[in-house]
């Protein structure tokens, strides 16, 4: 016999309160033995479904979900429990078609952006099974202060070898100079299923950048990628063809167009590895000495904890420019590594924060200095994600740069503080 109402509504209300002390195991012992007598109640299946798959008892959580959907199948929230449900079952193409039913739906701006987190993990993984076009589209504006727009070194003089140690006072246009950065970015990226588990994917993008004082350090880029995926049970290959013109202070500074490939290997739900490579030509306007081609080969991991919360990732790899014109002063090896760690605070707001270092050695001596330059750079960095609505994002973040360099000129710091607003569309 069912239990009246006072009691059902005090059996819920304290599985709630456990849950919401993130005692999932506690709420779930507190609801389980009540399964035979409640089971089709869709307020008790709800949480009991929540409970279990956060109790780590996934199959259980999924037959409780189904029951609420079968009774209210409109119920946008139990179809998103069901959509996580099944990411922790190792189901990614399940869950996709679930959390994708589930934000077309009406839902607070809480839960929306909690899908859409969850579906930028699942757009990394393998999308075998995709049967529809994927199409997405953003803008941004960032505002910020950079203490280093020129990347140059600090010192106000220098001692130049090939001028017998002759020191020489910098010129102030040439030291490090700071200034506050606005910069406005669009773009765009597709995926359209072919056959077999082969997909066409394309992306673009544009970025513009506006200093208040230094104009003569202005960036704008424009980049677009064209290729192909190939997907099928726990591994995604995919290849493109890439183009980028990069212009400083409004005049064309370099160009690159290659081919990048990466293969992704999904171990389990919750963890990733993968292998990347990229080729490149660069172009250097005016300045052909400087012409190479670039190649980088990486390995990387990612490992999902406490429910996709949490996301420590860590990747090794190794790059190469050679010189076109001969000139290996201007030709260098390097290797590199970057950790890095994002967690979710709740439904809205994330933190995220990495570390990179890289050290890079030329092929030839510095006409100036004679020396070959040999550096050292560490990038920091370190904000929050706030999903102000289901497709708006407030970033304020900060990043560090220190390149460690034997060459006076190339040895700089760097900070740059700067909160960006973002519109996602569909």
């Amino acid at each position: 016999m069912l239990a009246g109402p006072a009691w059902a509504d005090a059996l819920l209300d304290d599985a709630r309160r456990l849950m919401a002390e993130q005692r999932p195991d506690a709420a779930w012992r507190l609801l389980e033995p009540h399964e035979a007598a409640r089971a089709g109640d869709p307020a008790y299946d709800h949480l009991l479904g929540i409970a279990a798959v956060d109790a780590g008892h996934v199959t259980r959580g999924i037959l409780a979900l189904e029951r609420v959907l079968a009774a209210q199948p409109d119920n946008t929230l139990a179809r998103a429990e069901i959509g996580r449900a099944y990411l922790a079952a190792g189901e990614p193409q399940a869950a996709r078609r679930a959390l994708e039913d589930a934000r077309r739906g009406t839902m607070p701006p809480a839960a929306a952006a909690t899908i859409d987190r969850l579906l930028g993990t699942l757009a990394e993984r393998p999308s075998e099974g995709l049967t529809r076009p994927l199409r997405r589209a953003f803008a941004a504006l960032t505002v910020g202060r950079d203490s280093n727009v020129n990347s140059a070194a600090a010192a106000s003089e220098v001692a130049i070898p090939a001028f017998g140690g002759l020191l020489f006072t910098l010129d102030p246009q040439v030291r490090g100079r700071g200034d506050t950065v606005t910069t406005a970015q669009v773009g765009a990226d597709g995926q359209w299923p072919l056959a077999g588990g082969v997909s066409a994917i394309a992306a673009a993008g544009l970025r513009r950048g506006w200093n208040a004082r230094e104009q003569a350090f202005e960036q704008q880029s424009a980049e677009a990628s064209a290729g192909g995926a190939w997907e099928r049970a726990g591994d995604r290959v995919t290849a493109a063809l890439q183009a980028t013109t990069f212009r400083l202070g409004g005049q064309r500074y370099r160009d690159a167009h290659g081919l990048g490939a990466q293969w992704q290997h999904t171990l389990r739900p919750t963890t990733q590895l993968s292998a990347f490579s990229e080729w490149s030509r660069l172009d250097y306007a005016g300045q052909p000495d400087r012409n190479a081609d670039r190649t980088v080969l990486g390995l990387g991991a990612a490992q999902a904890l406490d429910s996709g919360r949490r996301v420590p990732y860590a990747s090794l790899y190794t790059a190469r420019e050679r010189s076109r014109s001969g000139q290996d002063a201007f030709a260098h090896r390097a290797w590199g590594a970057r950790a890095g760690l994002e967690q979710a605070f709740g439904a809205s707001l994330a933190g995220f924060a990495s570390v990179q270092f890289e050290r890079r050695r030329h092929g030839g001596d510095d006409a100036l200095f004679m020396a070959r330059r040999a550096d050292r750079q560490t990038d920091l960095v370190a904000g929050l994600r706030w999903s102000l609505a289901a497709d708006w994002r407030l970033t304020p973040q900060l990043l560090i740069t220190r390149n460690a360099s034997n060459l006076p000129l190339a040895d700089y710091r760097r900070r740059v503080l700067q909160i960006t607003l973002r519109r996602d569309f569909e």
